[in-house]
């Protein structure tokens, strides 16, 4: 039986492929990706003819892979899909609309969300939220948050949303702070669309008086931390046993990104 491969090493193995390094004779094994956050360690076979060099091609190939791990789904990693196996939709980065939120797009969100949920891996939303539940959440969304849809232009479809909400609601001192969700169809990774998606977010969040954007991720969902980092968020700290799901409990990466210069210039 074939060995199945897990997202990390498939992701290596694209990267290299991508670099023309995989030679069929004289291999060298070199460790992967030693300072990719979440990336496990292994090996990867290189030609002899890049045995002196193998520092600075390893120094590459981490770069490639922060690189290509930031276009993952924020709550998972890739897998082959009907996007990428639809001719019609077989852009790297697919035409998109980006647009705000409306009650009659309820059905469309949830067909994005509820999947990532049951996968029981991405997120800590533990229950499948309803059509109509989802309709109310957007009705009755603060008029500070921000609630946008990343639409396919080619099918009108909806790939992925982001809600930002403020922090708290019982005092004005975290007025300036808004607390971020993002989601990616299942079936529509590895696209541009979270880029886009934060692109437009941090617009809207400016002209909407918000100074910082404030956020968790699982720390098992390693790509999901990499695609923030790699829009300008940093690790505030680590939440230990932060959510239980099912019986295993989980920690949290706090992360943070601050819209506004500070007084003293730190960003």
């Amino acid at each position: 039986m074939a060995k199945l491969l897990c997202p990390w090493e498939l992701l290596v193995q694209e990267c290299v492929a991508a670099r023309g390094w995989l030679r069929p004779s004289k291999p060298v094994a070199a460790n992967v990706c030693p300072d990719v956050p979440g990336a496990p360690g292994g090996t990867v076979a290189f030609s002899a003819g890049y045995r002196h060099t193998c520092g600075s091609v390893l120094a590459v190939l981490a770069a490639d892979v922060a690189e290509r791990s930031a276009h993952y789904l924020l709550d998972g990693p890739a897998h082959r899909t009907e996007c990428s196996n639809n001719p019609d939709l077989n852009e790297r980065e697919m035409h998109l609309e980006i647009r705000e939120a409306r009650p009659e797009d309820a059905e469309a969100v949830v067909r994005v969300l509820n999947p990532i949920i049951e996968a029981g891996a991405y997120t800590v939303f533990d229950t499948p939220f309803t059509a109509d539940a989802e309709r109310e959440y957007i009705l009755r969304f603060p008029s500070r948050g921000i609630f946008l849809l990343a639409v396919r232009q080619a099918d009108n479809q909806v790939v992925g949303f982001q809600s930002m909400e403020p922090f708290a609601g019982y005092t004005h001192a975290f007025d300036h702070v808004g607390v971020l969700g993002t989601y990616v169809d299942l079936e529509c990774r590895r696209r541009g669309i979270a880029a886009a998606l934060f692109q437009a977010t941090c617009a809207a969040a400016v002209r909407k008086g918000y100074e910082k954007i404030f956020t968790f991720v699982r720390a098992d969902n390693p790509a999901a931390l990499q695609a923030y980092l790699s829009q300008g968020f940093r690790t505030v700290g680590t939440a230990l046993r932060q959510a239980r799901i099912g019986d295993t409990y989980v920690d949290e990466i706090i992360i943070e990104k601050l819209l506004v210069e500070a007084s003293d210039g730190a960003v």
